[in-house]
């Protein structure tokens, strides 16, 4: 073996023994097999860091999210439907409103009180409109 190899060897080990000399005298005494078992979480960590950072998002932000969806979903359904029926109440009231100014329309109808046998005018019978359709996309 050449000299200059055998040195640095001789360095390396020196070395680790100051090392473990310094952190002996330390607070606490570490056993050769807890220095191992730090080792290898240490060598380990790149996958369990993500991992537990996987699992804090998937506990406490994605689940909480995902029923925060749901239940927004649910509360616009519901809004949609009451815009539907406010706006129906809308256009039939829009529609009465404009027979109750017509003189024509109130003309007729005072002629419909007077004929027997005839059922009276009302105001105006507006069709109702479909429903919306919601989309699940």
């Amino acid at each position: 073996m050449p000299a200059g190899r055998q040195l640095q060897l001789d360095d390396r080990a020196a070395q680790r023994g100051r090392r473990r000399a310094v952190f002996a005298r330390g607070l606490t005494r570490v056993s050769g097999a807890t220095e191992a078992l730090g080792g290898r979480l240490l060598y380990w960590a790149p996958v369990w860091l993500p991992l537990i950072l996987l699992a804090q998002l998937a506990v406490g932000g994605l689940r909480p999210a995902l029923a925060e969806t749901r239940r927004l979903d649910a509360a616009e359904r519901n809004v949609a439907a009451f815009e539907f029926e406010l706006a129906e109440d809308a256009r039939v009231l829009d529609a009465n409103r404009r027979c109750l100014v017509d003189p024509i329309y109130r003309e007729r109808v005072k002629k419909s009180l007077t004929v027997a046998g005839k059922a009276p005018l009302r105001l105006a019978d507006v069709p109702p409109r479909p429903a919306p359709t919601t989309s699940d996309s």
